[in-house]
């Protein structure tokens, strides 16, 4: 019984197959790298845009405290004014 490979001399692979191999292990790699860039860059921006959220979450708290003060002092400012 003969196998697939029995024809080959010594089992080398031939060079264009080799050659090719090559190349598709280089294309494979730069795309690995570059989505690792891309990935590094996304988390980057992402963390930038949730301090971004969150300071404003802490600004929004401000005025909305702020807003309900002022409101309750034109109520009370109100009130004095129609006691008189």
């Amino acid at each position: 019984m003969v196998g697939f490979g029995a024809n080959r001399r010594g089992g080398r692979l031939p060079s264009l197959v080799l050659v090719a191999l090559l190349a598709v292990i280089a294309v494979l790699a730069f795309h690995c790298w570059n989505a690792a860039s891309r990935q590094a860059l996304l988390r980057e921006e992402l963390a930038e845009l949730q301090s971004q959220a969150q300071r404003t979450e802490v600004a929004r708290g401000r005025l909305e405290r702020r807003n309900s003060d002022l409101l309750g002092k034109v109520d009370s400012h109100r009130k004095q004014l129609e006691q008189k």
